[in-house]
């Protein structure tokens, strides 16, 4: 969504003018909507007890959890060792999250990834965060092996800067924290070949003249969907963007 060529230098942002075969485009079938207006609802997933409660943002085709806003009860534990039957991604927006030893609190973040061992999880205090899943979450009982193999863990976040989260070798999906100062503006329009979703932390970050993203917001960006007709900050912000595969900017010169 955030049109980066006046920001970012490449490799880390890599823009596209056109691709040999895609898919017909559709014009601005975006979908954005302040999170804070969902029902919360009980986490549900094989192998956790319950007393988690989550606001979806986005379920795939069959159903299965993308993307939430999880709550956390203070006191919440999940018990002994669990291995991780899908990969999970944790943003914190506010409060503990314990994984283990692991403190991680406000503006951390961690890949925990498909066929780790997970430790105890839980908070002491309490906690809120962004939770992106690679498959319906699901854990079972585990005594051996290695606790967070694999996993990437960022404790703090430098919420000054743009930064690469994560990004998967394969595939290309790929998590970032994305900041833009204020006045910012880059005019679309714009599309991508992946599932981009979009979550508004600080500030405000429009992407027309009509919608503004504010600490809340999510906006989701089908493939191939046009959008990003004026993309502006006033105040300037930060977001939580992420991809389910290789991103690129693709321009847009077709009739609106």
């Amino acid at each position: 969504m955030l049109h980066r060529r006046a920001l970012f230098a490449a490799p880390l942002f890599a823009a596209a003018s056109a691709w040999a075969q895609q898919p017909p485009l559709q014009i601005d079938v975006s979908v954005h909507f302040d999170s804070a207006t969902l029902l919360w609802v009980p986490f549900r997933a094989p192998g956790l007890p319950a007393g988690m409660m989550l606001r979806p943002l986005r379920r795939i085709d069959d159903g299965g959890l993308r993307s939430a806003v999880v709550r956390m009860a203070a006191g919440y534990t999940s018990g002994g060792r669990r291995r991780i039957r899908n990969r999970i991604q944790i943003y914190v927006l506010s409060g503990e999250v314990a994984i283990g030893d692991l403190k991680l609190r406000r503006a951390s973040y961690a890949c925990l990834q498909p066929g780790s061992n997970l430790p105890s999880i839980g908070s002491p205090v309490g906690a809120e965060f962004l939770i992106i899943c690679d498959g319906a979450p699901a854990f079972e009982a585990v005594t051996g092996g290695k606790d967070l193999e694999g996993a990437v863990i960022n404790e703090r976040v430098n919420t000054d800067t743009t930064v690469r989260l994560w990004e998967d070798p394969v595939s290309g999906a790929n998590t970032s924290h994305i900041r833009v100062p204020s006045g910012w503006t880059s005019p679309g329009p714009e599309y991508h070949p992946c599932q981009e979703e979009i979550f508004c932390i600080t500030g405000d970050i429009a992407p027309d003249d009509i919608r503004i993203l504010k600490p809340g917001w999510f906006l989701w960006n089908p493939p191939y969907g046009v959008h990003g007709f004026r993309l502006f900050s006033t105040a300037g912000g930060t977001v939580l963007e992420w991809h389910d595969a290789k991103w690129a900017k693709l321009i847009y010169e077709g009739p609106v």
